[in-house]
């Protein structure tokens, strides 16, 4: 079993932008950190068109949407803002909340999230089954 494609369609995304909203709703400023800038614009895409409509794009940092007093930013990995062991975003009020896109983490860390996983029960359970040689039948 890919352990990346476990959790495929389950509404992670959906999950992480609505937590998104209502934390900014809440005043706070939120942080998305995606993949890369194509990312960036597909995260945008999925927050709902009220929002959309107060977006301000940022150059090659991201864009940002004002939601009252709080704000939801959508930044790149690729910039290097990451601090990846605090997953904080580098020059960010100490009150912002950062999350980071399950895309960004798979792309970024696949070899890790794979050694990590390796011998996961499931993952070791398959690899011990016996396999029959290719063009035999068991």
């Amino acid at each position: 079993m890919n352990i990346i494609d476990r959790n495929r369609a389950t509404g992670r995304t959906a999950r992480m932008l609505l937590e998104a909203v209502k934390l900014a709703k809440q005043g706070k400023t939120v942080y998305l950190v995606a993949d890369s800038s194509m990312q960036v614009k597909y995260l945008e895409a999925r927050l709902p068109i009220d929002i959309r409509q107060s977006t301000t794009y940022d150059g090659s940092y991201g864009v940002t949407m004002s939601i009252g007093e709080g704000r939801i930013k959508i930044i790149s990995a690729n910039l290097g803002h990451i601090d990846w062991d605090e997953l904080t975003v580098m020059g960010a009020d100490l009150q912002a909340v950062a999350f980071v896109d399950h895309f960004a983490i798979e792309s970024r860390f696949r070899k890790l999230l794979e050694m990590y996983h390796r011998f996961d029960l499931e993952v070791a359970d398959e690899a011990e089954t016996p396999k029959a040689p290719i063009g035999r039948a068991r």
